[in-house]
């Protein structure tokens, strides 16, 4: 079994990112597209172990390649009795597969049906532009979940509909 990365990623979104928050994206990356999903649970105890550093950089990095855009926290998974199975639920916003830079075809772009979504990262990749900036967003302040109404009534996903 192996995880097939792009080369637009390895070759144009790795070299903007510092040592740390790239071995953070590639676990992700493994952890969900490697899997055959868009998004994977972990906590930063268990990305750390596995990116050899420790949890506070762990959670560094994942703050930082969500602010950049290139992951999503999606969701949080608490509770339960064994510490497995807890953390955050993570979507990478990277290219399922080889980009069609050299003719491949992305996966989930069978005879050119790529989303909208793929097909934005992809130019974004090869223009060397990094993902959109939340960080000046009014409402979550780029953290990407915010309480609409108060802390009592609970957390959303920001849409960032008030983002200028």
């Amino acid at each position: 079994m192996f995880t097939r990365i792009p080369n637009g990623v390895l070759d144009r979104v790795l070299p903007t990112l510092n040592p740390y928050d790239q071995l953070v994206l590639l676990r992700l990356y493994r952890l969900s597209r490697g899997f055959g999903k868009e998004e994977c649970t972990v906590g930063y105890q268990t990305l750390a172990v596995a990116c050899n550093m420790s949890a506070r950089q762990a959670q560094i990095s994942v703050e930082r390649l969500v602010l950049a855009g290139w992951i999503e926290r999606v969701d949080m998974v608490q509770g339960g009795q064994s510490r497995q199975g807890r953390g955050s639920v993570y979507r990478v916003n990277l290219p399922a597969a080889a980009t069609k830079e050299r003719g491949a075809i992305a996966q989930g772009s069978i005879a050119g049906n790529a989303t909208n979504k793929d097909k934005d990262i992809n130019e974004r990749i090869k223009r060397g532009a990094p993902a959109r900036d939340f960080s000046n967003c009014p409402d979550c302040e780029g953290r990407g979940y915010w309480w609409p109404e108060g802390f009592e009534k609970g957390v959303a996903k920001c849409k960032h509909k008030r983002l200028v």
